[in-house]
């Protein structure tokens, strides 16, 4: 009898029995361990989805072998750094980043990209095994130089550029040598007529409301869509597009000028088609991607530029989808679901979406308090209006602290 009762107990049961479980907690264990190993699957494809996606990043920009004489310096651009080395000790630190520091000196802003951080793209042309970052060829051939001007002036010319020991004498960095804009950037443009506008309120005079600056402005965005233009007709893509890197021309506040170059890649390059570029909500047509950027980094810029601190702005945007800055946006939106995002196409979008003469016309100062209202439509403007693509997730995902990126040899 006992055998039998011993063959009737099944296999599971048996195992309960010896590790001290019940049905139910048997069946929560097993839940368990399958949800770790589809965990740990996810984890390991994320692993290798993330190290390929950054592998892609960081691959070589194909640039044309006729614009290699583009980076034979000129006796001008040796004197200039000959000057620069021997006056080190004159420059201001402008700022710092993950890729090195910004410095001025005169009339120039040196940049310097210190070797370990973010690794260089491109093999330097004449230099065995050497690489240097894609900025300097980039913005050679699309800004030119003294000795060889390009006929546009949308583009950051370059003064120098060459590879000396700079902050640490025993480490040698690249540097590139540009024009110092004091104006700085749209951003600088934007606290500047904010900046206004609060002066003038003070004193009980006329401010510029964002419909006043959107009028202003508005064929500068039309110029600054023609310059990516210009990219994309050469066959590349800026692929960071946004407020910091659109400089404010001497000429005038309303001319701009495109800058930072250095994540510039051909059209057809494998990065536009990764899995961290689609997680970053970027459209598969990087040139679309560029316009459609543009036109986000262009209404950060009226956004910022409203005293109130853009309270009239997000109602505008989010309420008055068919006119104005609204419009605009959401036309473009449009476009970009559809996969027409053109030129030409948010030019005609641009100049049918102006603002009604039915629209509130008074903008005061910013309120210190803010209702859950207010705050809830910020959020919301400020979501939309996103134009972050970093890799910070990608490189924890794919552990580049411990092994690193793989990248492209020269010489090889």
């Amino acid at each position: 009898m006992g055998r039998l009762l011993e063959r009737s107990i099944s296999p599971s049961s048996r195992a309960r029995k010896y590790i001290g479980l019940r049905p139910r907690q048997s069946l929560a264990f097993r839940v368990c361990v399958t949800l770790f190993i589809v965990g740990l699957f996810y984890q390991q494809h994320l692993f290798h989805a993330c190290r390929d996606s950054l592998a892609a990043k960081y691959a070589a920009t194909d640039f044309n072998e006729s614009d290699q004489d583009f980076r034979i310096p000129s006796s001008q651009e040796l004197e200039l750094q000959e000057t620069l080395l021997a006056n080190r000790d004159q420059w201001r630190t402008l700022g710092a980043g993950y890729e090195g520091k910004t410095f001025i000196f005169n009339n120039s802003v040196i940049k310097t990209f210190t070797p370990g951080r973010s690794p260089f793209r491109n093999c330097a042309p004449g230099l065995r095994s050497e690489k240097w970052p894609t900025e300097i060829p980039a913005s050679l051939i699309f800004g030119g130089t003294n000795a060889h001007p390009n006929a546009t002036s949308s583009f950051l010319p370059v003064q120098a550029y060459f590879k000396a020991a700079s902050t640490d004498p025993s480490i040698p960095e690249w540097h590139l040598v540009t024009p110092l804009l004091p104006s700085g950037n749209i951003l600088n443009l934007a606290k500047r007529l904010k900046t206004t506008n609060i002066n003038n309120q003070a004193e009980n005079e006329k401010i510029a409301t964002y419909r006043t600056i959107d009028s202003t402005y508005r064929p500068t965005l039309h110029s600054l869509l023609a310059s990516l233009s210009t990219l994309h007709a050469a066959g590349y893509c800026h692929d960071d597009v946004k407020p910091s890197n659109i400089f404010v021309s001497p000429a005038a506040p309303t001319s701009w000028v495109v800058g930072d170059l250095g994540n510039l890649r051909h059209v057809e390059h494998g990065y536009h088609a990764t899995h961290l570029w689609r997680a970053n909500g970027q459209m598969a047509d990087c040139r679309m991607n560029d316009l459609f950027r543009g036109v986000v980094t262009y209404l950060r810029f009226v956004r910022a530029s409203a005293a109130d601190g853009g309270a009239a702005f997000d109602e505008a945007f989010w309420g008055r989808r068919e006119e104005g800055v609204g419009g605009l946006y959401w036309g473009a939106v449009g476009m970009r679901e559809r996969g027409k995002v053109g030129v030409k196409s948010l030019v005609s979008l641009s100049e049918r979406m102006v603002g009604s003469a039915g629209e509130q016309e008074g903008e005061g100062l910013e309120s210190g308090m803010m209702s859950p209202r207010r705050r809830m439509l910020k959020g919301r403007v400020e979501r939309a209006l996103d134009l972050n693509n970093g890799d910070g997730r990608a490189k924890w995902a794919g552990m580049t602290a411990v092994f690193g990126v793989k990248v492209e040899k020269c010489g090889v």
